[in-house]
């Protein structure tokens, strides 16, 4: 489970079969933002299909991560490849 706060700090858990307990696997900052900006973290969504999460912003930020919490790409940049599924895949 990831649990990502509005200044775009996160914490990756490990949650346990019974969900009494969880281990922390990973902090980090999925998005450098400030107290009180308006770009604050307002989306996070996991694909268990393909191991991936994404987070986005309240301005379009939009990033792709591994279910592990490595970055992959951010997806809503005119650079981005459109076969990243693919290659994040790979």
């Amino acid at each position: 489970m990831m649990v990502v706060g509005d200044t775009g700090k996160a914490i990756l858990f490990k949650v346990n079969d019974k969900k009494e307990h969880w281990s922390v696997l990973k902090r980090w900052t999925v998005h450098n933002i400030a107290l009180y900006d308006n770009t604050y973290v307002c989306t996070v969504k996991a694909s268990p299909v393909y191991d991936m999460f994404i987070t986005a912003t309240i301005n379009g930020n939009v990033k792709l991560w591994s279910i592990e919490g490595d970055y992959i790409a951010e997806i809503n940049q005119p650079s981005w490849p459109s076969n990243v599924i693919e290659l994040a895949q790979e």
